[in-house]
This record gives structure tokens, sequence and C-alpha cells, in this order.
């Protein structure tokens, strides 16, 4: 043992708090490259199916984005005031609705009311009342009304072009170029790894009636009811279907991305079962995987759920490392093993998508 590592463990024995600084920047640089890896496979598997993985990517980007500068802030202030900030707040907007009915400045009639402005807005914009659904192998992964909530852009705002290019272009180029000024910031240069997966997931755009797709597919809810059942349901097949083709060589980034992703959906998804389960469709199945074992054991590990969205691992836990599973957050917070967690997040999200079923 050197005497170095000796000296470090002594002073942990000794009760010094760790400190972990290095730990979160490994964690930022891994998500950088998840990110780039599925950005690049997405852009690179045809012009439908890489738009609509695009968009369905866009709240990733953003958190890993928006928590990268957070990182960059406290550990190197001076070089954090150089981050772009054009797309701030839609950055904001888009890793907040990450939190669904979590997000507590938020409150479920706050988020209904901010739907139901935004099919007005699309109502307005359009003069009718069409749905664009995005689907991948037959499932939703997001809507036309869904990125519109994400980025808090209204219609005119997310068409209008400057120099060929959309709004939504330039926001994603942003992030990226921010990302990979951070990561430099720590000396790291992102690496992308092609993920030959997404080539195989097919990808469409239909428009359909509102309030016929919502009868059809979630019920006798109310539009706006059922536009929150479409967030959650959006977050669970992204995770669960876009997400897969990164895990062989991105696997920490994917647990974490999923683990949040569950536990943000499943609030959401009790949240309206409990005003209208009686006239949701589907609802017996999902009702079925909410109470499951699965369901309840990933959701209950709020400490990984949190360290899992944010970079900034406290002082007070033990035994991590950059080689391990997870990096052993998973142990430290929930006693438990990576693998085991890992099987219940994906029967939960394999679960949840079944429950659901197709678009069409």
């Amino acid at each position: 043992m050197s005497g170095k590592r000796a000296k470090a463990e002594r002073r942990m024995k000794a009760g010094a708090q760790a400190d972990w600084s290095s730990l979160d920047r490994r964690m930022f640089a891994d998500d950088v490259n998840w990110i780039y890896s599925t950005i690049e496979s997405a852009n690179s598997a045809g012009d439908v199916t890489g738009s609509a993985l695009s968009l369905a990517c866009m709240p990733y980007m953003a958190r890993v984005t928006y928590e990268g500068s957070d990182l960059l802030r406290r550990q190197r202030p001076e070089a954090a005031r150089s981050l772009g900030k054009k797309y701030a707040e839609q950055v904001a907007s888009l890793r907040h609705s990450m939190k669904l009915l979590d997000d507590t400045h938020k409150s479920f009639e706050s988020i209904v009311a901010e739907l139901d402005s935004i099919r007005a807005d699309h109502q307005h914009y359009f003069s009718n009342s069409l749905l664009s659904e995005i689907t991948v192998n037959g499932l939703l992964v997001t809507s036309s009304r869904t990125v519109s909530y994400q980025t808090s852009w209204s219609m005119a705002e997310a068409t209008s072009v400057t120099s060929d290019e959309p709004p939504s272009y330039r926001l994603a180029l942003e992030m990226g170029q921010t990302a990979a000024a951070i990561a430099n910031q720590f000396g790291y240069v992102p690496r992308a790894t092609h993920l030959d997966g997404l080539a195989d997931l097919v990808a469409r755009f239909d428009n359909a009636e509102t309030d016929e797709f919502h009868r059809r597919h979630y019920g006798e809810l109310s539009t706006s009811e059922g536009e929150v059942l479409l967030l959650a349901e959006s977050a669970i097949n992204s995770a669960w279907l876009i997400l897969e083709p990164a895990k062989a060589d991105h696997r920490n980034a994917v647990f974490r991305a999923r683990m949040i992703a569950l536990c943000h959906a499943v609030n959401a998804i009790q949240q309206v079962l409990a005003i209208s389960r009686s006239r949701a469709r589907r609802a017996e199945a999902l009702a079925t995987v909410l109470a499951s074992g699965a369901v309840n054991r990933v959701t209950g590990y709020r400490t990984l759920r949190n360290r899992s969205m944010h970079y900034g691992i406290p002082a007070s836990l033990a035994g991590l490392s950059a080689h391990s599973l997870g990096y052993g957050l998973v142990e430290a917070t929930t006693g438990r093993g990576f693998e085991e967690v890992e099987r219940d997040l994906e029967t939960a999200l394999s679960d949840l998508s079944e429950a659901f079923g197709p678009a069409h």
C-alpha cells in the first residue's frame, strides 16, 4: 500500500469525510459520453428516426447540461461564467420537466392549467385540434405538446427560423457545446461510441384528433388528465426503449437516467389514477404494476434517485469508486447490489410500458 493511500485510509478511520469531487467529474464525463453517443448515433439512423430520437432525448441532454453547469459553478466558478446562456430558460424547463408531478414548484392543478394553455396555443396556431404523436416501435415516446411543455416555447417561438435553423436545433447545439466546454474545463474530451441498436428502432410521426386519441388510448379522462399520463408514458417508454442500445457501453449513465424517469413517472401515474381510476383505460393493468415489489422497491430509494439526478456526492457516503458498477452508489444508499436493483428497475419499466400498450 502506498504511503499516500495509507494516510487517506487513516484519515477516514479517524472520522474525516470523503471528498468525492473527482468522482462527480467522472460521472459527468460518463454522462456526456452517453449523450454524445446517443445523439450522434441517432443522427445516422435516418431523418425520421433521428428527429424522433433527438426530440425524445432532449430532457436527458438538458439534465446533463444543467447539472454539469451547476457542478462547474461549484468547482470552477470563474470558468462557469463563459458558458452559453441564450437558451438557459429552455434548458432549465427541459430539466424540470423530468420531475413531472414531483416538481416542488408546481402542483397537479398548475400542470393541468399549463397543458390547457399549450393546447389552446396549438389550436390557435394550427387552426385545428390535432396532436402529433411520436412513436418508436409503436410506443409513444413524445408528442408535439409534450415538447412544448418541456421547452416552454409557444408554437410561434418553436417554429421561428433563423438562417435555416429551427430553435430546437440551436437549443440542442448550445447544450452540446456547453456540455463539451464543461468537460474541457475538467480536462476531459468527450468520446462517442456508435450505438448499433438505435438503427433498429422505427420511428413514426402521426397526427390524430386530440379528443379521439385520448379516448382511445386513455379512456374517459379529461384531455388534460390524459396529457399528464402522456408525459409519464413518454418518460417510461423513452427510458425503456431508446436507452437500451446504450446500456452495453454506458451502463452507469443509463441506469441513473432510468432511475430518474421511473421514479418521477410512477408518482405522476399514481396521482392521475387516484383522481380518475374508474375512468381510465388500462387502469387495472397500471395499478397492478404500481403495486408490484419491483416498483415499490425502486421508488423507495429516494437517496439513490437524488444521487442519480444531481452531481455532488455527499461526503458522508463511503465505499464509492469510479471503477464500480454504478460507482457503488446503489450499495451505499440501499444496501442492495447494483445488479439486483438494475433488474428491478428494468422489470418495472418493461411492465409499465406493456401496461400502457402500443399507441395504435
